[in-house]
């Protein structure tokens, strides 16, 4: 059985300015429960940084859960892309959840304007076992 969900966000920039200090666009989802940060993970489906231009798609984890928690202990991957005309046109970003389907394993895929910008999967990036890649378990 496949199973799969998707998440995507429309923004738009901010009005030609450009680059400012203070300036931090972002899009996330945490779990839908009352754990710690980052126990159960969150997905950043996009940040910029002082509107640089440059795309931040972000899974954060407690790599020491659930032997420690609510320590904010942060391990993150991330993947980085420059986005053209970011502050004066609208961008598509999105985070698309695959639940495996016999052969494959879980994955998370973080896209720009249709583009994948990298994925995450418990055998691609080093992920402990106990990370929870569960689609209802984070809220919209």
């Amino acid at each position: 059985m496949i199973t799969g969900c998707l998440r995507r966000a429309i923004l738009p920039g901010n009005a030609g300015q450009g680059a400012s200090n203070g300036v931090w666009p972002a899009h996330w989802m945490m779990p839908n429960d009352n754990s710690c940060w980052p126990d159960h993970g969150e997905i950043d489906i996009m940040e910029m940084i002082d509107g640089d231009g440059t795309y931040h798609g972000t899974y954060h984890w407690n790599e020491a859960y659930p032997l420690q928690n609510c320590t904010s202990q942060n391990n993150q991957t991330s993947g980085q892309i420059g986005v053209p005309a970011w502050d004066t046109t609208f961008h598509e970003y999105a985070v698309e959840y695959f639940g495996g389907d016999g052969s494959h394993g879980p994955s998370v895929t973080f896209v720009v304007d249709g583009r994948v910008n990298f994925f995450i999967s418990p055998a691609r990036c080093c992920l402990p076992s106990i990370c929870r890649f569960l689609p209802d378990c984070y809220s919209n």
